[in-house]
């Protein structure tokens, strides 16, 4: 009896011991999910749709990226032949202008049908969901992306079909803008065209030329970022040159005039390239780009005179 009784004051202990292990995994358990939930509403959201809540701050401020090509680049630099053909590291082209519908797989299909087919990869722009009428396009091999630039460069945005039918020339007056990634010639670094740090120039020296942005605009935060550039610690995942804007939910018009500011001063780093480039072989003046309803002059289309 003795010998049982100590058997079962045992168990006791053990089957105690094991209810409070139980009970602080399922303590730590309950933690840990209160803990992501937090952190879920915290981190960083999807930043190509306004309305998302930014991290660290309260429910009225949001967040937007904005890509370096998206601004005005009346001054980007004509340097030819290369800022007609590229460098051999020009493989993504940015194009704007296109009809509203067009859906990535019907901008696939179209580069197809003229032969440019080595494609790696297209990203339409989008904001809450609608289309921008922008993109960009990846390709695996320069010589592709070069026939796509001088193919779409200047064509009628209505000849671009969507959903298997063409646009009707009323509700797509306009034509295609189509040029080597401005995003992609900054994150290649001094390796690019242009044979300086771009990136360096658009951030200013400790990020003078984003605060210049943030205090134009009326915005609460601006950051510039991409390809191995660090945001909130942590490598930003999207490889493109990027602005994450943030503003109050009142205040989107910010957005605005921060691409606005970003784009002159952008204009002004096009400047000064051409002025260090001097009148020298091969270079000239930047090009200036026609609104979107006025078709490229021929100097500008690639297609006129090939």
């Amino acid at each position: 009896d003795a010998i049982e009784d100590v058997i079962s004051k045992a168990k006791d202990r053990i089957e105690s011991r094991a209810d409070k292990r139980s009970e602080r995994r399922a303590r730590s358990r309950s933690r840990g999910r209160d803990d992501r939930r937090e952190g879920d509403n915290g981190a960083m959201a999807p930043l190509d749709a306004p309305g998302r809540r930014s991290p660290g701050r309260g429910d009225g401020v949001m967040s937007e990226k904005v890509y370096v090509d998206e601004v005005d680049m009346a001054y980007r630099p004509n340097f030819l032949p290369e800022h007609e053909d590229g460098l051999p590291t020009d493989l993504e082209i940015f194009v704007r202008g296109l009809p509203r519908l067009c859906a990535e797989r019907d901008l696939w299909e179209h580069l197809y049908r003229f032969g440019a087919t080595d494609v790696k990869e297209i990203l339409l722009l989008r904001r809450q969901k609608v289309s921008k009428g922008m993109a960009y396009i990846v390709f695996n091999r320069h010589d592709h992306a070069v026939l796509a630039k001088h193919k779409l460069h200047g064509c009628p945005a209505a000849q671009v079909p969507c959903g298997g039918q063409l646009p009707s020339p009323a509700d797509e007056p306009g034509y295609l803008l189509a040029r080597f990634s401005e995003s992609e010639r900054c994150i290649n670094g001094r390796s690019c065209i242009y044979g300086t740090d771009m990136v360096g120039l658009l951030l200013g020296t400790r990020g003078k030329c984003m605060e210049q942005v943030k205090d134009a605009s009326g915005l609460r935060k601006v950051l510039l970022t991409g390809r191995s550039m660090r945001s909130f610690g942590q490598v930003d995942e999207d490889p493109r040159l990027h602005m994450v804007a943030f503003y109050e939910s009142h205040e989107a018009e910010n957005v605005t005039r921060a691409i606005e500011v970003w784009g002159r001063q952008l204009g002004e780093i096009h400047r000064e390239i051409v002025d260090k480039a001097g009148k020298g072989r091969g270079r000239g003046p930047p090009m200036p780009y026609p609104p979107m309803h006025m078709r490229p002059p021929h100097f500008m289309d690639p297609m006129m005179g090939k």
